[in-house]
């Protein structure tokens, strides 16, 4: 016979247990007459007691499974196999209880720490995980003079009355667990140095060793005392106080190979630093004026620039450390600088200016002229196509002519000398050559509309505005006389007042940009101003027979 059996998921979804009955896979719990009890894994509860224990591998804590199925009541009767595992600790196997629960035993281990009980039941051939667990606090047991541990942060520094180190002591049970109460009182001393008072935070008990003159290895022990009187702590923190630094010595082997207006002067470190790192070194020339331009570097080369080409020089290093300077080095051999033509360099600065089909490029001369006069210069367009009028002249603006109108052009310029040619400059900002701007052409379809001792005046804006914008128009009339009321404005419809009404007018208008007035518009049509028409006066002579 097939039955069917409902669980819950962890989801709380309903999932289907279907059992075949001659196989033996489906359990009933419940006698004649009484209703079938389903085990539902999301009731069904695991508890502990106690819920802390001591990490002494010897402790144990009772978990019970209490089985509830759907309707959340307590089974009372054995419904399936439970198992049990734990992450920390031993469990014993599950005894079934045939009262709906299922026990075990937890033993401690040696290892601090929660242990999380969880467990499965198994209905007909189905194990189903419990989705409750239960947890046990393995806590450290009772500090251990044999098992705490001393410690000291740095271990070396200098003997010089100031510097310091902490002291550490993390107080731990027989098994190695560190005890994080404040489980009683500890005291350090040490045959070296000053020891400050002990404080306790966070677990550590914690004392500052500070350094006197003296130097040596300051041994650092400790007594803990839990009530009945100090013990000895086995372990012990030893700090070496070493000798307080001193500058550095003088560098040797100072050699110095002369350049174009400088000199490269190579040296080896001193053989002592003092008892501090070195953190950089100094060139000095003879005569002064050179500038080391790796001063304060650590590096074994420097280059002393700002020399006089012809002069001879020596030269001398220094070391620094934290503490200061130590003394000069002897004079390396004397070195004369001199120049050695090269080609120039790259001209700077470049800048250009747009034309009509052609662009004027400035620039600066470059930095060096790599020791031989500059003979010209030459300014080159890209995209190519332009032609440097002024090409292998010395000026330093150069016209360049062949350009199309309308195409963005940058330009790059080199310096030539007797050496040879140098490199180029970086490109110019991009510019655009366009042919030069005009007045702008005549508005069209100028039109007036007539109104008391004024007209009104619309028009369209000229095909053309001379590649310049437009800055305003002015309207003029014929006869004479009228003043347009919005000349200069870039508006197309312009009132023109001061009109005589019974006189016929007609209207021209002209646009203006930034290179001057352009031409006249067509004539508009003629129109008459005239006073507004008003209401009729009041009737006279009016008599009654």
């Amino acid at each position: 016979m097939v039955t069917d059996r409902r669980w819950r998921n962890k989801a709380g979804a309903w999932n289907w247990l279907t059992s075949l009955a001659v196989l033996g896979f489906l359990v009933m719990v419940g006698g004649a007459g009484s209703a079938w009890a389903v085990a539902d894994v999301n009731n069904t509860t695991i508890s502990a007691s106690p819920t802390s224990l001591v990490a002494d591998g010897v402790s144990t804590s009772t978990i019970t499974v209490q089985l509830y199925d759907l309707t959340n009541t307590p089974i009372t009767t054995s419904d399936g196999t439970v198992t049990l595992s734990a992450d920390l600790g031993i469990l014993s196997g599950v005894t079934d209880n045939n009262d709906g629960t299922y026990t075990a035993t937890l033993t401690a281990g040696v290892v601090a720490g929660t242990a999380t009980i969880s467990g499965t039941v198994d209905v007909g051939g189905f194990p189903l995980p419990l989705n409750n667990t239960a947890t046990v606090t393995l806590v450290a047991g009772v500090a251990a003079v044999t098992t705490s541990t001393i410690t000291a942060s740095p271990t070396s520094i200098a003997a010089n009355g100031t510097s310091t180190s902490t002291i550490a002591v993390q107080l731990k049970d027989a098994n190695s667990n560190n005890v994080t109460a404040n489980v009683g009182t500890v005291a350090l001393s040490t045959n070296l140095g000053t020891l400050g008072s002990v404080s306790f935070s966070s677990g550590t008990y914690t004392a500052t060793l500070t350094s006197g003159m003296t130097t040596g290895t300051a041994t650092i022990s400790g007594t803990l005392d839990l009530g009945g009187g100090p013990a000895a702590i086995t372990g012990q923190a030893t700090v070496t106080l070493t000798a307080a630094a001193t500058v550095p010595g003088a560098p040797t082997s100072v050699s110095a190979t002369a350049g174009n207006g400088q000199v490269t002067v190579s040296f080896v470190a001193p053989a002592s630093n003092g008892g501090s790192a070195i953190t950089g070194y100094t060139v000095t020339s003879n005569p002064a004026g050179g500038v080391d331009s790796n001063a304060g570097s650590t590096g074994l080369s420097h280059v002393v620039t700002g020399l006089t080409n012809g002069t001879a020089y020596t030269f001398t290093v220094t070391a620094t450390n934290a503490v200061g300077t130590g003394s000069a080095s002897s004079a390396s051999s004397s070195v004369t600088p001199a120049a050695a033509a090269t080609v120039p360099g790259a001209p700077t600065g470049v800048s250009a200016t747009a034309g009509d089909g052609q662009a004027t490029v400035t620039f600066s001369a470059p930095a060096s002229n790599g020791g031989s006069a500059i003979t010209g210069y030459t300014v080159t367009s890209n995209p190519a196509g332009g032609t440097d009028s002024n090409a292998g002249s010395t000026g330093l603006s150069h016209v360049v002519t062949g350009l199309t109108n309308g195409t963005s052009y940058t330009f790059t310029v080199t310096a030539t000398n007797a050496v040879g040619t140098g490199s180029a400059s970086s490109a110019s900002s991009s510019v655009t050559p366009a042919a030069a701007a005009t007045a702008p052409g005549a508005p069209t379809s100028v039109a007036a509309t007539a109104g008391d001792a004024q007209a009104t005046v619309t028009f369209v804006a000229p095909a053309s505005n001379g590649g310049s914008a437009i800055t305003g128009y002015t309207v003029t009339s014929n006869p004479a006389g009228g003043t347009d009321s919005n000349a200069g404005s870039t508006g197309l419809s312009h009132v023109v007042t001061g009109l005589t009404n019974g006189t016929g007018y007609t209207f021209t208008v002209t646009a203006t940009n930034a290179v001057g007035t352009g031409s006249a518009s067509s004539a508009s049509s003629s129109v008459t101003p005239a006073a507004a028409a008003t209401v009729p006066g009041a009737p006279t002579g009016v008599s009654a027979t």
